[in-house]
Parts: C-alpha cells; structure tokens; sequence
C-alpha cells in the first residue's frame, strides 16, 4: 500500500518538489519516462505529496501527481536557441569526434572556421555565434514560483543541474535558509576534462550547491569528485527504472494494428511503418528497430551508417534474396522538424540525418521504414512496445546518461531471441558492464559504424547458429539488470 493509499496528505508533511525543464505534455524521451515512473511510484516515508514544476503552460496530472506550470502567461520560452550550447558543451565527444569529417562540415556552417567537428572549432563557434543567456535567466526565473511553494522539511529535486544553473546560482542559500534539502539528478553524462572547458567553469560550483548528487553510474560520480575543488556534496548512484507497467499495460492494450485509436490521426509515415513492421512479424527473419531522438549523442548518423553497410554487405553475399531476411525500423523524435536554422548544429544534423535516410531508403527500397515518434496523444505511444517486441533493439548512445531506449528493449524482449545492440558510451551500458552483465549486449564503440554493421551480423549469425542463446542472455541481463531498477526522480 502507498503512502497515499495509506493516509491523506498533509499541508504540514513534507513535499517533494520535482524541477522538470520541459513541457511534460510535449516530452517524448528518456526524461519523460522517468517523470512517468514517478508519477506512478509510491514516496518514501515521510513524504506525503510530490508535485512536478515543469515549464508547461497548463496544469495536469501525471499518474498520481500534480504537474504544475511555472509559466504565468501561458506561453513557453523558445527552447532551441538557448538548448544548443550547454547541451553541446556537455555532449563535446559526441558534437565532435564521433562525427565523420564530411557531416562536421556539413552541420557546422561557419566557413571562416578551420577544422569543423573539432572540440577548439567548437569553442570558436560559440564565440562567433553566442547564444543569448538571457533565455538561461528567464528560464530558471519562471521557477521562482516553486521556490514559493518550500517549506522546511522539504525537498526539490533538480532533473539537470545545467538547465537551471541561474537558478541553482541564486535560490541554493534561500533555500537552505527555509530548511529544504537540494537534490541534484544529472541525468547527462560527465565528460572527461568538463573542469577544462568554459561550460565547467559555469556548471562545477552549481553542482557544488547540492546535499545530494544522484547520477546513472558510480563512473560520472567518480569523474566530477576528479574535478571538484573544496568540499563534496554527497554523491551517489540511482537505478532509475523503466516504466515496466505502462509497457506491461501496453502490451496488453494493443498487439495489433486494429486495436490503435484514432488511426486516422497518425501520420502517413506512421501508418507505413506500423503496417511494415506488423507484416514483417509473420514473414521477415531478422527484424531490427531504432527509436530514438535524432541527435548525435543518441548515434543517428552512425545507426544509419551501420545499416548501410550491413545492408550493402547482405546484398552482395546473399543476392536478392537478402530482401525477404532482413527489416528495418526508425522512429525519431524531431524527424519533423523542417526549419533547419543555418547556425544551429543540432538542426543541420537534423536534415542531413533525413538525408542519408532518404538516400538508404532509395538504394535499398522496402528494406528501411522510418517514422517521426509516437506521442502520448490519443494513446498512440502504446504502439511501440509491440512493434519492439521480437526486433533486435539499436540504442547506438554517443553520450548518453542513461539510455532508456535500450532498457526498455531489454525488458520487452526478455524471453525474445534478439539481440541488443547498445553504444559503450552509454551510462546504462558503463555501469552494467561494470557491474558484470555487459557480456550479455552488444555494446560496440561509440561512432564506429562498421562496429555496427558487425554487431548486426553478429546477431543475425548467433540467431541462425546458436538459437535460444540470444533468449538467454535478455532473460539474464533484464532479470538481472534492468527489472531490479525501480529508483525515480522522487530523490531524498
């Protein structure tokens, strides 16, 4: 029984209060499905209430929990322009070295720059081209609202320090005056040398402010204590869960194309791929499936790039008949976007994503599928765990903290025999290697698309010669791994 099964909340009981940087109702990724699993989850003792302060314009409830907006006017901030740098900055190896020369120059549009893709080319970018930090300021100014709503005892849990840094900068004593306790979760990934870099400079003495730091893997902790000066907060590691009852009642709610709602209101991309993916299930061998946002710290280009060659390789080993074996699906959150702002390198990676998928799709027809990503309108996102199911998962994480996308695969095809194909660089990948499980996933470098095209072969290979083995080692790893993770933003 909860806490709130169990007996009414108290205006006097302490609350945790969730500091989310984004629209709720808009969000799509990994961030939102940890808001979700704690919407749903029960608070520790003795917490009575949780409520989420987001930068939605409207309130809602999430699960079982108030989602209020910080926003007083009802419009949100315009999120691109300011999004770039820091997140960038944060993400360095993958907005550089694990990008092919030939798309550096194509996503970096300041000739007068030497050695585009270059962390010092970078540096000069921003130079060149600041990002207004007013947009940072009035951001965090907007959840000034929460600070009102702390009494002592509480606790605000902060889901990206680097979303709130002004925010961290001028409410860490006002709140440690009322009495709440500061939790920080870095749901991002801590580079090597961020101390170096001027976004370190910035970032560093927020971290600081926090009682408590939680990160994905005991590896970033180690990392930034390396960078700290002075006195540590208290650092420690959180297995955040999957949603496993959403994909359970998922699961349940549709396993086939006739129990969608609102069909009509999917896009014609959408429509095409669930019907290929649902076709393929009774007639393709070897199905893999990609869902991610396009972004290079989630690896698109190498995904697309490792596609290609295994599929070029299929057809020259195999011939024609390489087209009845093999299926590929993508579905990416800002596949549509089509305003691709000349000096903005996450959105010229947008397009030249959308370009090599066009290309792929020509030289192999009806092998690729791809689609923009399934929101939680008109319940149209409890589609995705059953196209996933029986597909070898590509979650080619660049940089990234965590890697739902490939825990979610994990736990849906437990009893599957697929593979799971994950970037080494991944934080879920870093610490269950650590940990002893990382022998039972395919994790392959980080920005090598030939380790991708390898791996894909290698799953197809171990499926043909070694059946049942496959099973095994998604059975061990989400039993072992991935379904005891039930920790979620409510941090204490």
């Amino acid at each position: 029984m909860s806490i709130q099964e169990s007996k009414p909340a108290s205006d006097q009981a302490p609350t945790c209060h969730v500091l989310y940087p984004f629209q709720i109702s808009t969000s799509q990724g990994g961030l939102f499905s940890a808001a979700q699993v704690t919407g749903n989850a029960s608070l520790p003792d003795p917490f009575q209430k949780l409520v989420f302060h987001s930068a939605d314009t409207e309130p809602l409830m999430l699960g079982r929990r108030e989602v209020r907006p910080v926003t007083n006017d009802g419009k949100s901030l315009p999120f691109d322009p300011w999004f770039r740098q820091d997140f960038l900055l944060q993400h360095l190896q993958a907005y550089t070295e694990m990008i092919p020369a030939w798309m550096a120059r194509e996503i970096y549009r300041d000739r007068s720059i030497a050695n585009p893709g270059s962390i010092e080319y970078l540096s000069e970018f921003f130079k060149n081209h600041p990002v207004d930090l007013a947009l940072d300021e009035a951001h965090s100014a907007r959840f000034g609202s929460a600070l009102h709503a702390m009494k002592a005892g509480d606790v605000v849990s902060i889901q990206g320090p680097v979303w709130f840094m002004p925010f961290i900068r001028e409410n860490s004593q006002k709140m440690r005056d009322i009495g709440v306790r500061h939790v920080q979760f870095e749901h991002q990934l801590i580079p090597e040398k961020l101390d170096q870099t001027l976004l370190g400079q910035r970032l560093l003495p927020c971290y600081q402010q926090a009682d408590v730091l939680f990160f994905h893997t005991s590896v970033y902790a180690d990392r930034l204590a390396n960078m700290l000066k002075g006195p540590l907060p208290d650092m420690r590691t959180v297995d955040l869960g999957i949603d496993k009852a959403w994909v359970d009642q998922a699961l349940a709610r549709v396993s086939q194309p006739g129990h969608i709602q609102a069909w009509e209101k999917l896009t014609e991309q959408q429509q095409e791929l669930i019907t290929a993916v649902f076709q393929a299930k009774e007639s393709i061998t070897h199905r893999f499936i990609c869902f991610d946002r396009l972004d290079p710290m989630k690896g698109t280009h190498t995904v697309i790039a490792g596609i290609k060659m295994f599929l070029d390789e299929a057809r020259k080993i195999e011939g024609e008949g390489y087209r009845d074996r093999y299926q590929f699906a993508s579905i990416h959150e800002l596949l549509n976007v089509d305003n691709y702002a000349e000096m903005s390198p996450k959105n010229q990676y947008i397009r030249v994503c959308k370009e090599l998928y066009a290309d792929l799709q020509r030289e192999h027809p009806g092998m690729l599928y791809i689609s923009d990503s399934f929101t939680n309108q008109h319940g149209h996102r409890d589609i995705l765990p059953v196209m996933i199911r029986g597909s070898t998962v590509l979650a080619l994480h660049g940089q990234d903290g965590l890697g739902l996308s490939a825990l979610e695969g994990a736990y849906i095809n437990q009893n599957e025999d697929v593979g799971l194909i994950v970037g080494d660089q991944a934080g879920c990948y870093l610490e269950a290697d650590k940990r002893g499980f990382g022998k039972l996933v395919h994790g392959v470098e980080a920005g090598n698309p030939v380790a991708v095209k390898d791996a894909i072969w290698q799953v197809v290979r171990l499926r043909e010669r070694a059946p049942g083995l496959l099973a095994e080692n998604n059975s061990s790893f989400a039993r072992g791994y991935v379904i005891p993770r039930t920790g979620t933003m409510a941090l204490t």
